[in-house]
Formats: structure tokens, sequence, C-alpha cells
């Protein structure tokens, strides 16, 4: 069974890959095995330094949520086939102890949090990186959602957040930066000329960052390519070449750009993904804390969610499961503050994820497989901090605006 391999196994079999703020994950790299080959291993982590509302709990890979609530709004086939896998405390301590000596997570993690020894479970997934003859893309998909602020009917979160991340900069860079940076209403358009141009800035920023940006990441025969590396180029170029239709195409950018964009148009998960945002998001962050804070008389969006009990606590993941066919009421009647926050906080879970695309290469040709990842419920307690976080943004963007004198490229649906 997955158990007794996964507790057979040592931890030196595995391979830091990457990770987010509730998870790290691991890939099987060890003898071969028919429970962990092709297979990446999902570890909760827990803060060296816990909130008081134990928030480290809710990020667990919970697979119920993820196939009952996330699948049947986002379809099946775009998840990632899991399962949970018990193990023992020793096992897990093991693990923790030789991702410290290792170092193999980057210092500003390791600094945060560790992997929570106190686990029972664990989850085994598919591995989506691959081995020999795969090459993988990771997008990041973020926020596309409209809203009716006038300044986000005019420039994306995405574009706005950019500027916040890059200050200091001068006015004159940040101008620079936008008329010329990925903008993921361009990817999700569904028009061929701007998923193009998403693509290539996607490229131009994952170059400029020396791979370290998040918003594209690529992989091939299991190994992340880096962007700085001499045979990068060449190893794309090859693999591209190999797997698309005959082309005159020769450079790995305008290769990339041929085998993702007719990806991407011919995809049902990007409109969905899109359509699931927009529908989710009906109020926007500033709605939802309007209406919490009307309805709770709270002074701040804070105190009403240690205050206001149906806000003290996560839903749980049958919780979640009954809630989904209120869906279609929320916007005629009248809606609990839990009600509109549940409902924000299934939209964040659909804007924080990335869309995984692989090519496999087989006997029978290229096999293409588009997913969803990182698909993990949102706590009740980010919904303030959501919001500190967009006022922020809006007021910083807004002095970028003012101080260019209008010359900023618009974001357009």
């Amino acid at each position: 069974m997955a158990s007794a391999a996964l507790l057979a196994s040592s931890p030196s079999d595995w391979t830091y890959t990457s990770e987010g703020g509730a998870n790290l994950v691991l890939a099987y790299t060890g003898p071969s095995s028919p429970h962990l080959s092709g297979k990446v291993l999902r570890l909760r982590k827990s803060k060296l330094v816990l909130d008081h509302r134990g928030e480290h709990t809710v990020g667990e890979a919970d697979l119920r949520f993820s196939e009952e609530v996330v699948g049947r709004l986002l379809g099946k086939e775009f998840m990632v086939g899991m399962e949970k896998v018990k193990v023992d405390r020793k096992w897990m301590e093991s693990m923790g102890g030789w991702l410290r000596e290792s170092r193999a997570r980057p210092v500003e993690r390791a600094e945060v949090d560790e992997v929570d020894v106190n686990a029972e479970e664990v989850v085994l997934a598919e591995d989506l990186v691959g081995g020999e003859g795969t090459l993988a893309i990771e997008i990041k998909a973020t926020h596309l959602s409209p809203t009716t602020l006038p300044i986000k009917t005019t420039y994306c979160r995405f574009c706005m957040h950019s500027y916040l991340k890059a200050i200091p900069i001068s006015t004159e860079e940040a101008v620079k930066r936008h008329q010329t940076s990925y903008c993921p209403l361009d990817l999700f358009s569904s028009d061929k000329n701007r998923v193009e141009l998403a693509i290539e800035r996607l490229w131009d920023g994952w170059v400029a960052s020396s791979g370290k940006a998040n918003n594209l990441r690529l992989f091939l025969d299991g190994k992340r390519l880096d962007p700085d590396d001499p045979t990068t180029g060449q190893l794309l170029t090859t693999y591209l070449s190999s797997t698309s239709t005959p082309t005159s195409l020769t450079t790995p950018l305008d290769l990339l750009k041929l085998t993702l964009t007719s990806i991407l148009l011919s995809s049902a998960l990007i409109p969905t993904l899109k359509s699931l945002q927009s529908s989710l998001s009906r109020l926007d962050i500033e709605g939802v804390a309007s209406h919490i804070l009307a309805s709770t008389s709270s002074p701040t969006l804070s105190s009403a969610f240690t205050s206001t009990k149906e806000l003290e606590t996560n839903p749980t993941t049958q919780e979640w499961i009954d809630w989904l066919p209120k869906l279609s009421t929320l916007a005629t009647v009248p809606a609990s503050p839990r009600d509109v926050a549940m409902e924000y906080l299934l939209s964040a879970t659909f804007k924080d994820c990335s869309i995984f695309i692989t090519l496999e290469k087989t006997a029978d040709g290229v096999l293409i497989k588009t997913k969803a990842i990182d698909l993990d419920p949102k706590p009740l307690s980010r919904i303030p901090k959501y919001w500190a976080q967009d006022q922020e943004i809006v007021e910083t963007f807004r002095g970028l605006v003012q101080s260019s004198g209008g010359q900023l490229r618009r974001c357009t649906e």
C-alpha cells in the first residue's frame, strides 16, 4: 500500500520543488516504486509563531473540498489526482529534519514556517512536472474579476499590485514597466494576438527575473529550467520543434507562443476560470467589507471577524458542500455576512490558483494535459487582510496615475 511505501521511503528519496502559504511540495526521485513513482508529496506547514486563530490548519489539502466543491464548479477533468496517506510522527520529524539540514527551502520561507510534524496524513498527488520527455509550463492565473470601483475598471488588480511590489521606483520607470509588462487580461482574452502578447511578456518577465518570478515556470525532463543557463534556449527549441506542427519558427519564444496559444485557446479551463472569478466576485472586496460592516455594526472589519459569532469559525468542508446550492440565489435574496464572506473566499481560491500545462511524448504522439493547481480553501480571517491590501494597492496606484499624466496602458477585458 501507498502508506507502507511512503513510510519505508527515505527523506532523501524526495526532492523539494515548491511551496505556497499552506503546503510545500516534494517530488519522488527515489528507486522505482509502483506507489510513489510519478507522484509528488504535499506536506502541510505550521507557522513557527502561531496566531490565535491557528490559521495554518485551514490550508491542509482537503480532498473532499477539492473534489466536491472546487471540482464540481471547475470540472473534475481539470483537477489533479490526489490521495491521502497515513504517516507517523517519527517519519514526519525525519522529513522536517532533512529539509532543515539540506537547506532546500528558500531562507525567507524557512524563517516563517516548517513541516507540521503533528500531521497524521499527507497527500500524494500526480506529478505534473513529469520526467524524461515531458515539458511542463506553470502560469499563475491571478485576479481577473471585474469591479465597479472606477480605477479597477481601467486597470486590473494584478498590474496595480505589480507597481506596489516594485516600489521604490521612479514614475518614469514605473510607466515603462507598466506599458511592457504582462497583464493577465490578455492571457484570458480568447484573442489569439493578445494571448501571444501575454506569453511573450511572461517570457520577458521570466528572463528578466532569472526565473525567480512565479508568474511563469518551465520544467523539462523533470528539471526546472533556468533562463540564465546558456543551454536552456536550445533545449526548449529542440523539444518544441519535435512536438509542434512543421513550422519555420526557430526561436524558443516563438515556438512556445505557437504551442501554448493553441492549447490555451482550445481549452475550456481558461473561460471556466474567468467565469468563476467573475461570478463569485460580484461584490468585490469593497462590497464584501461594506456588507459585513453594515450587517454586524462593527467599528472595523477586523473586529467583525473576532466579535461576530457567525464569522469566528472557518467553514468545514461539509459546510462548503451544503452551501454550494446557495450560489445561484445570493444575488437575488438577502445574504448573511457569512454567505458573502464564503462567496468571496471561494473566488479567492480560483484567483490564487495556477494553470499547469504538460506535454508528454508517448508512443502514440504527444499527450497534452491542462490542470489547475493550488486550489485550497481560504480562511475567514483573510478577508480583513484582503481589504487592507486592496486599499493600499488602489491608493498607491492612483498616485501613479496622477503623477504619470495619464500615460498608462489600460487593462481591457
